[in-house]
């Protein structure tokens, strides 16, 4: 059975992405195959149709869009006087990816409110400095966070921690962020196709997303330039922590009249 959901908001789709899928089977959104490979379910994302299927232990699998290396090796300076280089992948959205060995630190021992100063200090860096380019859409010519990891190369586990929004922080490894570390490391010839790679969030061991390299395309930027990229197969289980209704009732003016909005 192959469903299809819209999802809009940039970064939330990499948040919500296996936890969706799960609950359209679940509730019966998407009916369950009867097949050992799982429910295909497809979501509509601000980067693209994105392919999942939904195995019998409900965990999910999705097909990245393609991800690709924009920026290698941007030298950047904090308002510390410290100079960094990021490199701006784009996996679902655009990232800052942040080697966390260039400052000496251990990102699962470093408070976390250090971490998100300088994952928003970054971000903002990169927003202010360098037009993104996207083959396909303006509207994700945008830094959306900075993925601070510990430097692990090859196919060995590895702790990374997302900094969003207003430094807000990716409780798990991030499905879009396991495409951007891959599409980076196959880039630099350090992972090869079908190889699996291990990410969990640096302050939560148990968050792990699987992720390997299936195929790679070739992509033209709208100045014309030629772009590798990838697509990944990312794997994770999610689990339900509670539930929002929403009602209007038959009698309410304001909701049958498209609702308010609250200004600040």
């Amino acid at each position: 059975m192959l469903g299809y959901i819209m999802s809009y908001n940039i970064i939330l789709w990499c948040k919500m992405l296996f936890l969706l899928r799960r609950y359209a089977v679940d509730k019966g959104i998407v009916k369950r195959a009867h097949d050992p490979s799982g429910t295909s379910v497809n979501i509509h994302c601000p980067c693209g149709l994105v392919k999942t299927t939904v195995l019998p232990d409900n965990s999910v699998t999705f097909i990245s869009v393609p991800s690709f290396v924009a920026i290698s090796g941007l030298d950047l300076r904090l308002s510390s006087g410290r100079q960094v280089k990021v490199d701006i992948v784009f996996g679902g959205t655009f990232y800052a990816l942040l080697d966390s060995t260039q400052l000496g630190i251990h990102i699962s021992e470093e408070p976390i409110c250090q971490l998100t100063q300088l994952g928003e200090e970054i971000k903002n860096l990169v927003n202010s400095t360098q037009k993104l380019l996207h083959p396909e859409s303006e509207d994700l010519c945008v830094c959306g966070g900075t993925l601070i990891h510990d430097g692990v190369g090859g196919t060995r586990d590895s702790a990374n921690i997302l900094v969003y929004g207003n430094q807000q922080v990716e409780r798990s490894a991030g499905g879009s962020c396991v495409s951007a570390r891959l599409a980076h490391q196959f880039s630099a010839g350090d992972i090869q196709k079908q190889e699996i790679k291990v990410c969990f969030n640096s302050k939560v061991p148990h968050s792990m997303l699987s992720g390997k390299v299936i195929d790679e395309l070739e992509l033209v930027l709208p100045d014309g330039r030629a772009v590798q990229a990838v697509r990944t197969a990312v794997t994770g289980r999610p689990f339900y922590i509670g539930e929002n209704k929403y009602f209007m009732e038959e009698d309410d003016f304001i909701s049958k009249n498209g609702g308010f909005l609250i200004l600040q």
